[in-house]
């Protein structure tokens, strides 16, 4: 048996000996096969590549993410292989550690966070404000610094400021000192300086408050146009302010707003105006009262336009860039007529009580489609009321009364056709009833009586399908009759007779399938 034994030993000893190479088995070696080094794996299959992940290692290619990994230090023949853990130690941040005004952000790795932040919703600010919209301030006593990386933002909060500009004018701090004194550069202008003594009608008012030594108590002046409102008489919740007090022979006068509305701009837009009249004022919103007709805003946004004073006639440019879009007020005591036509696009709001002394309403609300609510009581001045309320399809609710003084109604209330309800008793000046309640689909009952002064009918109930019973006597005045009851299908009873001075009559009653006969043709009708 020993000479067998070392007759192998023999035999292999010649075999690494003809090779010139000497093998050392490292430990990762489990078996020695055919004279190569070979890993034998727990499977049992053999591979000549040993591998990182044989020995419970991770290669650089497939390192896990977000893990911490050291080398190996015991030496692997060809291979680089890590030791990693789980999760890094960066990932720390979870609910129990980051809650309240901070939350948690950036990469995650077993429910756990890299970052801790202030909740950018509610600290988005630098110290210098940026980050805050045009319409905040940054609030410096509210703050929050983030734990992971020690950045401190801040709160912000409704700038009462926005939009106002430097104090340019001796009328600028009093618009808005109170919520705004850094605009009102207290100290760095003299509202009094350069001011006479009081030299005109508007002195008392103007710098009263600022200059009362300018004003000569005591000294008669002619006041600016206020409403006549004591301080004890002012109205609940109006906002009254100081017109003339100290001057006149009058108690002191107070104001409420006047005609006053909201307008939408963008930066360096305009907004123009056409006034008539005398001592009156335009706050412009923006920390500006002047007289001037046309006004520029250098900061886009919205403002509140106030018109106050002896305005006798009112209207806005259709070529303005600032649209009006909220209607608040129309108090002008002197106002005859007032008009928002080609400017009203985007209005919106109810329909304040309308001046006691409007005579004209020529295209007063014509195509204000926004407009919501009833229609207030028409002034018993008004005389005309041409496409006064002309497109008004948002307007709901009945005619309120109409004047005695009204002699022109033409296209008053066309395709106002969500107003419902009866129509007035016509007033018995009306001459012009031209398409004055044509489309109003909504309108319900009898066409009441037609005035005898009516000349012109043309198109006067044109498609108020909603009117019923019979047509009323038509006045002997009446000359235009085309299509004066057009489309009106609820209508029943005789057609009655036709005056002899009725020229036109073109489709009078076209489609009104429920009248029956015809008592007679007008002599000097030319077309039927």
């Amino acid at each position: 048996m020993k000479l067998v034994l070392l007759a192998v030993a023999t035999f292999y000893s010649f075999i690494l000996n003809a090779s010139a190479r000497t093998y050392y088995l490292p430990d990762y070696q489990k078996e020695f096969i055919y004279g190569k080094r070979v890993e034998q794996s727990d499977t049992g299959t053999h591979t000549t590549t040993p591998t990182c992940s044989a020995y419970g290692y991770y290669s650089s290619a497939d390192r896990p993410d977000n893990s911490d990994c050291t080398l190996v230090k015991d030496p692997i023949p060809g291979l680089k292989c890590y030791s990693c853990t789980a999760c890094s130690s960066t990932y720390t941040y979870d609910d129990s550690n980051c809650s309240g005004d901070y939350i948690v952000s950036g990469s995650s790795c077993g429910g756990k966070y890299a970052e801790c932040i202030c909740d950018p919703t509610k600290y988005k600010a630098s110290s210098g404000g940026i980050g805050c919209s045009n319409s905040e301030k940054v609030d410096l006593s509210q703050s929050c610094t983030d734990k992971s990386s020690g950045e401190t933002y801040y709160k912000c909060v409704d700038d009462p400021c926005a939009g106002l500009v430097d104090n340019t004018t001796e009328w600028g701090c009093e618009s808005y000192y109170s919520q705004c004194p850094s605009m009102c550069e207290v100290g760095k202008l003299d509202p009094c300086e350069g001011l006479a003594d009081n030299e005109t009608e508007l002195g008392c008012d103007k710098y009263y408050d600022e200059c009362p030594t300018k004003c000569e108590l005591g000294k008669t002046c002619t006041p600016n146009d206020c409403t006549g409102y004591t301080l004890t008489s002012c109205p609940a919740g109006e906002e009254c302010k100081s017109c003339t007090l100290g001057c006149g022979d009058n108690a002191p006068l107070y104001r409420t707003k006047g005609l006053s509305f909201q307008v939408d701009t963008p930066a360096r837009g305009y907004i123009r105006f056409n006034i008539s009249g005398s001592d009156y004022r335009i706050d412009w919103g923006d920390g500006t009262i002047d007289t001037n007709e046309v006004h520029t805003y250098t900061t886009a946004g919205k403002y509140d336009i106030d018109v106050f004073g002896g305005v006798t006639s009112f209207s806005v440019s259709s070529f303005s860039t600032a649209k009006p879009i909220k209607l608040y007020s129309l108090n002008l005591p002197k106002a005859t007529n007032i008009r928002f036509r080609g400017a009203c696009k985007n209005l919106t709001g109810t329909i304040p009580a309308l001046p006691d002394n409007l005579t004209d309403g020529t295209d007063m609300f014509y195509g204000c489609k926004g407009l919501t609510g009833s229609i207030p009581s028409l002034p018993n001045s008004l005389t005309n009321g041409t496409n006064m309320f002309r497109e008004c399809n948002g307007l709901t609710g009945t005619i309120p009364s109409l004047p005695d003084s009204l002699t022109n109604g033409e296209a008053m209330f066309l395709t106002c056709n969500k107003l419902t309800g009866t129509i007035p008793p016509l007033p018995d000046k009306l001459t012009n009833g031209k398409s004055m309640f044509g489309h109003c689909t909504g309108l319900t009952g009898s066409i009441p009586s037609l005035p005898d002064s009516l000349t012109d009918g043309n198109g006067m109930f044109n498609s108020c399908t909603g009117l019923t019973g019979p047509i009323p006597s038509l006045p002997d005045s009446l000359t235009n009759g085309n299509s004066m009851f057009w489309r009106c299908t609820g209508l029943t009873g005789r057609i009655p007779a036709l005056p002899d001075n009725l020229t036109e009559g073109r489709e009078m009653f076209y489609h009104c399938t429920g009248l029956t006969g015809i008592t007679s043709f007008g002599k000097g009708l030319n077309n039927g």
